[in-house]
């Protein structure tokens, strides 16, 4: 299986029944907490709330979350060890 980095619009897309994950057959969809971050901390969590809480929903159902920054996971995938 591969892992997908998803954009924070993906979940917003999923939540909202615009794609299914079924789009992405073979893969595990991976939330960073760049994505959690910008959900969290939304204008749509005031003005559009239901679709907000559909993309967060999608984001945690759909597969793991990946606490590390972008920068260091990309640091990870050339050297295991980066700390």
């Amino acid at each position: 299986m591969k892992e997908i980095i998803c954009d924070t619009n993906i979940y917003y897309y999923i939540g909202d029944s615009k794609i299914s994950v079924q789009v992405f057959p073979d893969s595990i969809l991976n939330s960073t907490i760049l994505n959690i971050l910008e959900l969290a901390t939304s204008r749509n969590l005031i003005d559009k709330f239901d679709f907000t809480r559909k993309a967060i929903q999608a984001a945690i159902k759909t597969g793991p979350m990946n606490p590390d920054s972008p920068f260091v996971h990309l640091a990870k995938l050339k050297d295991p060890v980066f700390i």
